[in-house]
């Protein structure tokens, strides 16, 4: 049952298999999901003391964003294929969460390897507090409450971060960065405080009855002018109907 590490350089990422027994397998290198051979070295089977083997590869790349940079394992025994460690970029996103009339800003990253990130939260982009990948406590600036990065089971990780939102911001903007090995540049997204959803539906209903008011209004009076006054049975004058026996010509 190897095991595999990815330990990240400047543009060297190196592969180290333990536990090998017996010193039968293969290392090799997918960028982007594709076999590459070029600026690939495969070192020999080290033993250890316990009678299993150690082996190291290491590619020279420099990963493009969004590449996923992955050490494939290959056993003699079984040929059967392992990805050990992936060289990916992580992907961000934030969720608003209310709980009465408090608000939390979850800053949630996943899909990302090696498990080393850095998460911090700004606000009007200045940083909030100094930490790695921490929850923020019951107000803006508290540190309390560390967290880490998680595996998920298929060689990434997942972390998140967590701001509470106090009274008073609204104007304010809140952005989550992110640092990690496979990124050029921080990884940032931004939130806004904006209408909850539920105000938002009630404004689109109010928009959507005006409207369609003002549909009919134009309706009824593009109708109207179109088909002009229609006089009375017996009507002799605009406007007057004379009675029977009525001999008066003046006007009212």
């Amino acid at each position: 049952n190897p095991g595999g590490l990815i330990v990240p350089g400047f543009t060297t990422l190196v592969c180290l298999v333990e536990n090998i027994f017996p010193p039968s397998l293969t290392v090799s290198w997918t960028v982007a999901g594709a076999g590459v051979a070029r600026g690939v070295t495969l070192g020999p089977f080290v033993p250890n003391p316990d009678l299993t083997f150690v082996r190291i590869s290491r590619i020279s790349v420099t990963p493009r964003p969004g590449d996923v940079v992955a050490c494939v394992v290959t056993s003699g025994k079984d040929n059967a294929t392992t990805v050990v460690a992936y060289w990916a970029p992580p992907q961000l996103q934030i969720v608003p969460e209310r709980s009465g009339p408090a608000l939390a800003l979850v800053c949630y990253a996943w899909g990302f390897s090696p498990a080393e990130i850095t998460l911090r939260w700004l606000r009007n982009g200045d940083i909030i507090g100094d930490n790695v990948g921490d929850t923020v406590g019951d107000t803006v600036g508290d540190t309390s409450g560390q967290t880490r990065a998680l595996p998920v089971g298929d060689g990434t990780f997942r972390a998140q971060v967590t701001i509470q939102v106090p009274p008073g911001t609204s104007g304010d903007t809140f952005e989550c960065l992110a640092l990690h090995p496979s990124l050029e540049e921080p990884l940032r997204v931004t939130w806004a405080p904006g209408l909850s959803p539920r105000l938002s539906l009630m404004v689109a209903l109010a928009v959507l009855a005006l409207l369609l008011g003002l549909l009919l209004f134009t309706f009824g009076l593009c109708r109207y002018l179109s088909t002009g006054y229609t006089p009375l049975p017996g009507d002799t004058r605009a406007g007057y109907a004379p009675l029977p026996g009525d001999t008066y010509a003046g006007s009212i």
